[in-house]
């Protein structure tokens, strides 16, 4: 696994990712298609160019393998969330998404937030497994005023 940074000419491919992203994240959301048949995301331009986000492709073995997002944080009680975290299905179950947020920890360190839709279970239960071995127990759960699940924690 390896993450490379999302580049400028680029774009177009992180584009098609997050259609697969919300097409997998759309029952939770009840989000629909567009009139062209795509979900589309208004964010890929400021994802890629902005700095108040860092993107990174998940490789494995030269292939695409999902992404990540990482909001930086100027001012407010924390440095870093994870605005965007995408693993392919083919990939599940394998430890790819688990490194891919390892990695990222390691790069960026500070004081993280991590929130889940609140009733993605599945997405609950890997970061509260990340978050939990990654920080030895050291961090805090909490929900929010959404019931989104949210973890807190330095490293």
């Amino acid at each position: 696994m390896e993450l490379v940074a999302v580049q400028s000419e680029k774009k177009s491919v992180l584009a098609n990712l997050l259609e697969y992203y919300v097409y997998e994240f759309s029952p939770y959301l009840h989000i629909d298609v567009n009139e062209e048949g795509k979900y589309g995301f208004d964010k890929v331009e400021e994802y890629v160019e902005s700095e108040q986000y860092s993107s990174y492709f998940i490789m494995v073995e030269n292939q695409y393998a999902g992404f990540v997002i990482v909001k930086i944080e100027k001012d407010g009680p924390f440095n870093y969330s994870i605005e965007q975290f995408f693993v392919l299905n083919r990939y599940n179950g394998k430890g790819i998404g688990k490194k891919a947020a390892i990695e990222i920890f390691n790069r960026y360190r500070g004081k993280w937030q991590i929130t889940q839709t609140e009733t993605n279970y599945h997405a609950q239960a890997f970061w509260r497994g990340v978050i939990k071995g990654y920080t030895k127990n050291e961090f805090i759960e909490k929900y929010d005023e959404k019931r989104r699940s949210v973890q807190l924690f330095t490293n």
